[in-house]
């Protein structure tokens, strides 16, 4: 169904839109989410200064997450159940866009999709990043960037053979 366009009244996905939730456990106190996926072909030239073709290319999901400081611990502890060592956990996150009314379930009038979910699968924090500054009155973060083994945005998958791979390896 296209968008309709001027909305009835102009809701739109916004911060406040947004669970989060890192391995099965809902996570509020987050200041940011950054996610990308990309697959950067390798190109061919053989002896021509023009392409003649490329490669699939390698494909790549990362990100970073900016989590306040009472969460992180939380966090920590929680995943201890999966790994010994904080950066050895590899996990699913699920973060989850809706404008559906939490009473009732129900759209607001205009409002075109209810709810999306993107799924990180095999995430996995490559660092944390502590800060504080002196004088400031705003609450500690925690900055943790991760790598993933794939990602499926609005339930499509990014290639085309990522699922035919799963079941081979699960035969």
């Amino acid at each position: 169904m296209p968008i309709g366009y001027p909305g009835v009244n102009g809701d739109r996905f916004d911060a406040s839109s947004i669970e989060l939730q890192l391995n099965t456990k809902r996570y509020i106190g987050i200041k940011q989410v950054k996610y990308r996926q990309s697959l950067d072909p390798g190109m061919v030239y053989g002896f021509s200064a023009q392409p003649i073709g490329r490669t699939r290319g390698q494909y790549k999901c990362d990100g970073s997450i900016q989590i306040y400081r009472e969460e992180f611990q939380d966090l920590s502890v929680d995943l201890q159940t999966l790994a010994f060592g904080l950066l050895e956990a590899n996990f699913l996150c699920a973060i989850t866009f809706s404008e559906l009314n939490p009473l009732n379930g129900a759209l607001p009038s205009g409002v075109v999709g209810g709810t999306s979910t993107d799924t990180i699968v095999g995430m996995r924090f490559s660092a944390t990043d502590h800060s504080a500054d002196a004088g400031s009155s705003d609450p500690l973060v925690v900055e943790m960037p991760f790598t993933a083994m794939y990602q499926i945005t609005h339930g499509i998958p990014p290639l085309t053979n990522l699922f035919r791979i799963a079941q081979v390896a699960a035969s």
